[in-house]
């Protein structure tokens, strides 16, 4: 009986665990993807290999470049080279500032066993506004429990954002877009 219960769960955990890493990228032919910008799916690929992971694919629709400011991780990492056998990393602090029409997607994992991932990653929008314009992205994937995003926008009457994609599951992808807000 045990060993039918621990054969039950482990199909289980293997339908529903692909079940979460079946996230369809954003597609857009007008929306396109710079040349230093890793290939969404290697990245979201090399996260489905760990425990907890939160890929987020940012696209720009601000009017202006979006550059990388800091993260404040509460727990967790960036997915980086030592993840990916020195082939890419997925960490936005490496990543030029992000023009207006394309995408960038960067990766966090738990660091330690038993624990998911959490943080908050901030950006500035290019726009030379006196104080600058500035959004940030919560994530939390925690070990149990639901998923959670937050996206914070310093000037909500120029900036809107929506996200694409729940983010839901031990390996969340979250599509996020910022976009200018058509002045009247």
């Amino acid at each position: 009986m045990v060993k039918l219960l621990a054969f039950v769960l482990l199909i289980h955990i293997v339908v529903f665990s692909s079940l979460s890493y079946s996230a369809t990228v954003f597609q857009d032919n007008s929306l396109s993807r710079r040349d230093t910008t890793i290939d969404p799916n290697k990245c979201i690929g090399f996260a489905s290999n760990l425990p907890r992971s939160v890929t987020i694919v940012l696209i720009n629709q601000s009017g202006y470049n979006i550059t990388y400011s800091q993260v404040d991780f509460k727990d967790g990492r960036w997915i980086t080279q030592a993840d990916t056998g020195n082939t890419i990393t997925c960490d936005p602090s490496t990543y030029p500032p992000l023009p207006n029409g394309q995408s960038e997607t960067f990766s966090t994992a738990n660091s330690r066993t038993a624990f998911g991932t959490e943080g908050t990653v901030f950006f500035g929008i290019g726009d030379q506004m006196a104080p600058p314009s500035t959004f940030s992205i919560y994530w939390l994937n925690p070990e149990i429990g639901v998923n959670n995003y937050i996206v914070t926008i310093s000037n909500t009457s120029l900036y809107s954002y929506h996200n694409l994609d729940p983010g839901e599951g031990n390996n969340a992808v979250y599509q996020v877009i910022i976009s200018a807000i058509p002045s009247a």
